[in-house]
């Protein structure tokens, strides 16, 4: 699931693994205006995490908004 703005698209990955592979846990931002095709994950990156707080913010909202844990 996930969540876009104009500018950034926030995504989580999530659910069992296959064939013995770990469970898969793993989140995606993507700052669109800077990286258009989506090739640098900035979700680790320092200066975005005030982005990531909103982002992640919104996604909860929206979710309980449509009756989604």
């Amino acid at each position: 699931y996930g969540i876009r703005t104009d500018r950034y698209k926030l995504i989580h990955w999530f659910g069992p693994g296959a064939d013995g592979d770990p469970d898969i846990d793993f989140w995606e931002l993507y700052d669109l205006r800077k990286d258009p095709c989506e090739v640098h994950n900035v979700y680790e990156e320092r200066g975005y995490l005030p982005i990531r707080r909103e982002l992640v913010r919104l996604l909860a909202e929206k979710r309980g908004e449509l009756g989604i844990r």
